[in-house]
């Protein structure tokens, strides 16, 4: 159900999307450049950038109205010190929307971008350079009263003020400049939401003038000097390591300080599908490379805070091969080099993946070893809440039938213990009755056994009926037991026992008097009969039921 509803709202917002109207012209040079098969990397240029807000009902021709400006240091700073600890990882989240955009160039045999390290201009022959001069945030409640097909800023969407260059990095000259006076992206309850959608929209609206081989008369922009070469958190070089070989101590390059750690990945963990690589420090990394026996088997670049990546995928239950071996990490930081900072690695297990998370010293100490073990299983393990669904089929005796239903609400409380509560509807036919429909509640245990593909599950529910014809609830109890697949999915039988109260005919004899005669003749008789009466009691009774379950 929640995938369903992610759906249709990712499906909405792709209309929405579609229906941005924004203004960008290509300046100078000619837009056809970007369709030659060369290599090329993106920069942000946030030096000189503007916060701002278009007035309501404003345009592209309005662009020169936005109010309250403030740098974006300034803004950051007013919007407290999470926006200010957030933006490096923000920002790079937004741009990967214009990254991927910039990548459909080479479906067609244009410029082709890394999107594995798009920032890292080292062997490419051109740069795309975005200059953010002014930016509208949008709001979040906007969100809810959008109107597509306006400008107006009060439709929540953020808005994008500024210039593109597209740089040849052997002669430093600009040979395109897109002008984007107003960039318009959709709604989106979050800032960083915002940000992305009015990524996308640049990146489309350049991909078209490309396509469409928009040009100003093939005049080339004036010579441009070559960037600086300094860190910033859209740039990320290359380890220092020719040889490919993890090297044996800590050394610090001119740009960079690079580590070297050795962690045994713990033989409990169960292994199966993805490799992730997760930047648990404070600090931006520019590369983590992971060796096996001194050859490298995979690595990742520019990693912000708080971001992870996927670095390998497996099938079969091939992740497993690593359980118990020793995997070194070669970690390079341009950052930590002026902080002083130190590395490590540490292990976690989550949905059958491996976790490796860089963290940075203060984050990690000796006393704390536990972590470097600690495992998260799948749904169906994982501590935290989780909604249930489950549908149950039940046999009863006579040829009676019974579906129930019931959506629980709770939590793994530990590792493999899942303990929900919810509404329950129940509805019984068959034999010649008439369907009867009862509610009532659902209160469930449930343990899934650990580091199996096809997992054992044993279950207890106790459950409360009203039956609606017969105008009287009743409880249950619920033993049952099974398997769970695909890490949600719950299949198994459950037997239901229940206390009735049971009416029964029965007749008893009983006595009476009668006379006979009359006057002084008169005389009492006692006399016998059989008298019918109706005897309740209470009686257990039982069904067995086939039940399906699916818990996200």
């Amino acid at each position: 159900m929640k995938k369903v509803l992610f759906f249709c709202v990712a499906l909405c917002l792709n209309f929405a999307v579609k229906a941005q109207r924004s203004e960008v012209t290509v300046s100078a040079g000619n837009a056809g450049v970007m369709m030659t098969n060369a290599t090329a990397c993106v920069e942000f240029d946030y030096k000189n950038t503007q916060v701002g807000e278009f007035p309501a009902g404003s345009n592209k021709k309005d662009a020169e109205k936005i109010g309250n400006l403030q740098s974006l240091d300034a803004y950051l700073k007013s919007r407290g010190d999470d926006f200010v600890r957030d933006w490096p990882q923000d920002h790079l989240k937004a741009e990967q929307m214009f990254n991927y955009e910039m990548t459909r160039l080479a479906k067609k045999g244009g410029f082709n971008f890394d999107l594995s390290n798009p920032y890292d201009q080292k062997g490419k022959d051109y740069k795309v350079r975005v200059i953010v001069d002014k930016l509208d945030m949008g709001n979040g409640a906007g969100y809810f009263i959008h109107n597509p097909y306006s400008f107006k800023t009060k439709s929540g969407g953020a808005i994008f003020q500024g210039t593109v260059e597209v740089i040849n990095l052997k002669t430093g000259m600009a040979e395109c400049v897109f002008d984007c006076p107003f960039v318009k992206g959709s709604p989106n309850p979050s800032e960083t939401g915002r940000l992305k959608l009015m990524y996308m929209n640049l990146g489309q609206n350049i991909l078209s003038l490309v396509k469409k081989g928009v040009s100003n008369g093939g005049a080339v922009a004036a010579s441009l000097s070559k960037p600086e070469q300094k860190e910033t958190s859209a740039q990320s070089t290359q380890p220092q390591n020719p040889n490919n070989k993890p090297q044996n101590q800590n050394v610090t390059t001119n740009n960079a300080s690079v580590f070297t750690v050795s962690r045994i990945v713990p033989q409990n963990f169960g292994l199966e599908d993805n490799m992730i690589i997760k930047n648990s420090s404070q600090y931006i990394i520019n590369s983590v490379i992971v060796f096996e026996n001194g050859n490298k088997i995979t690595d990742c670049q520019n990693l912000a805070p708080g971001e992870d990546r996927t670095v390998m995928k497996f099938s079969d239950d091939a992740l497993s091969r690593f359980r118990g071996s020793n995997l070194q990490f070669q970690i390079e930081s341009g950052e930590a080099k002026s902080s002083g900072a130190q590395f490590d690695v540490q292990y976690k297990e989550k949905h059958d993946d491996l976790i490796i998370e860089v963290i940075s010293s203060g984050r990690y100490s000796a006393n704390d070893k536990s972590k470097n073990t600690s495992s998260d299983k799948d749904q169906s393990g994982d501590k935290g809440f989780r909604m249930c669904f489950d549908y149950m089929h039940g046999f009863w005796d006579n040829n009676l039938h019974s579906d129930q239903l019931a959506f629980l609400f709770g939590a793994n409380v530990i590792q493999g213990l899942y303990v929900g509560v919810g509404p329950l509807f129940n509805g019984g036919y068959g034999n010649g009755m008439d369907f009867s429909c009862a509610a009532g509640g659902d209160f469930k245990v449930r343990y899934t056994a650990p580091y199996w593909n096809v997992r054992p599950y044993i279950e207890y529910d106790f459950r409360y009926l009203y039956n609606f014809d017969s105008k009287d609830g009743g409880i249950e109890n619920g033993i049952g037991f099974g398997v769970c697949f695909a890490k949600k999915v719950f299949l198994g039988i459950q037997y239901s026992f229940y206390n009735t109260e049971v009416a029964e005919q029965k007749t008893k004899k009983v006595s009476y008097t009668y006379y006979t005669g009359s006057g002084r003749n008169r005389k009492a008789h006692t006399g016998y009969k059989n008298e019918p009466y109706t005897e309740t009691h209470d009686e257990m009774k039982n069904y067995v039921g086939i039940r399906f379950g699916l818990m996200f």
